[in-house]
């Protein structure tokens, strides 16, 4: 299913077509701040929350969401409430660090003081980006009030989950780690139905450290030990991509090839192929060799 705020940077996969409402010449006429202190100052002012919308010139997705959700007569009308700021994040770097932005596009939703109340990361059509924004302006699914179910239910996994994945697109890995622990102690039986999915957020978190090999065993470890979960394609169009980055070539090639043989009909296969493309003349030109050591062996 390919989660963009699990999998985003590599694996971004396309997206269905929406149905875009053309922005209407008095929707495309409202302000867009372009400066975080003048927003911040506005919104202060007009006790208005902001919308902080991050990209990039790079950022693909980013583009295409300016073409679709940011034109957009429904969302740019939720300017009538919201303070909408568009920040390069590749320039604001201050504002990046502020509010560990760690992927693009990422939408974020504050207080009119500027606290995160709920972010959005990875491409959303105007229909789901609008229904997000609503639940969260309605204090709907927001880390405060998991917290606060959480604080009433004390383990429920599902609830641990939600919260982890929270900590996890905030950039706060190690508070996101906390409960993904919490979340697999509490469901040990296999009831809840959460443990092929604290696995997946451990691999995504081992690959942002770069610990590519830690990653790689999770995701081995949720094909088998979870063969129905929803994430099983996922985990195995990941691991060829993460034996590629620890340069592990040959092992990838056969992975990608086995993916092609498993999942003919998959959306990725385009995007795998193309990975194809890439590694095959390499290996050809590059003596066989052995892999990288795993890390922390």
């Amino acid at each position: 299913m390919l989660c963009a705020a699990l999998l985003a940077p590599m694996l971004a996969s396309a997206q269905d077509e929406e149905q875009v409402t053309p922005a209407s010449d008095t929707a495309t006429a409202r302000t867009w701040y372009d400066s975080f202190t003048e927003a911040t100052n506005v919104a202060r002012q007009t006790k208005r929350q902001m919308l902080l919308v991050y990209q990039t010139e790079w950022c693909r997705w980013c583009q295409t969401m300016n073409d679709s959700t940011w034109a957009d007569t429904d969302i740019l009308n939720m300017a009538n409430s919201l303070i909408f700021t568009r920040i390069d994040g590749d320039l604001d770097t201050a504002t990046v660090s502020k509010y560990h932005v760690t992927r693009f596009p990422t939408t974020i939703l504050t207080s009119d003081q500027g606290i995160e109340v709920d972010r959005f990361v990875g491409y959303f059509g105007p229909r789901d980006l609008q229904e997000e924004i609503t639940r969260a302006l309605e204090g709907d699914g927001t880390l405060w009030e998991l917290e606060r179910r959480l604080s009433e239910t004390k383990n429920d996994p599902k609830i641990m989950l939600a919260v982890a994945r929270k900590y996890l697109e905030r950039g706060e890995p190690l508070r996101a780690i906390e409960f993904l622990e919490r979340a697999g102690m509490a469901d040990q039986s296999g009831d809840a139905g959460v443990a092929d999915d604290v696995l997946f957020a451990k691999a995504q978190i081992k690959r942002d450290e770069r610990n590519w090999y830690k990653a790689i065993e999770d995701l081995k470890q949720l094909v088998k030990k979870y063969p129905e979960s929803e994430w099983r394609e996922d985990a195995e169009l990941y691991i060829p991509w993460l034996y590629a980055q620890a340069g592990d070539d040959k092992e990838a090639l056969k992975r990608y090839n086995e993916f092609l043989g498993n999942y003919g009909s998959s959306t990725e296969t385009q995007w795998v192929k193309r990975q194809l493309a890439k590694l095959e003349p390499a290996m050809e030109k590059v003596p066989a060799q052995a892999p990288p050591e795993p890390e922390g062996q």
